[in-house]
This record gives structure tokens, C-alpha cells and sequence, in this order.
């Protein structure tokens, strides 16, 4: 995160957004086994969209075209 501020590039805080959904009660992190699939999907699916949001700005795209 300091290097990306350093830089002025995007940096996607991974950690601090799945503490966020911790934190909120979105996912259980603590959870057995039968709730991992559940959680891997809607982690993975917030994080590609994050992750394709901070391409989309950096490109210079307003969000109207994606």
C-alpha cells in the first residue's frame, strides 16, 4: 500500500476488504468446512469486481462503457 501511494498506482487492499465483510458479519471466515464454497464464491466474485474496477479507472474508463 505505501509503494502504490509512493507511485500513485491502484492498489487493491485485499486484506482490508475481506476484513470489512468480517467485521460487517457478510462472511464468515470462522465458519466449518460446508460454508468454505459459499464464501470462496462471494469473495472471489467481490474481489474480480474490485479488481476490474481499479483497471477500468486506471485505463480512464467511466464505468458506462463496462
Amino acid at each position: 500500500a505505501q509503494i502504490a501511494r509512493a507511485y500513485d498506482v491502484p492498489f487493491l487492499d485485499r486484506y482490508g476488504l475481506m476484513q470489512e465483510w468480517a467485521d460487517s458479519g457478510r462472511v464468515d471466515l470462522n465458519g466449518g468446512k460446508e460454508t468454505w464454497p459459499a464464501v470462496a464464491k462471494f469473495v472471489h466474485g467481490c474481489v474480480g469486481m474490485r479488481l476490474a474496477e481499479l483497471v477500468g479507472e486506471a485505463a480512464g474508463l467511466d464505468g458506462a462503457t463496462r
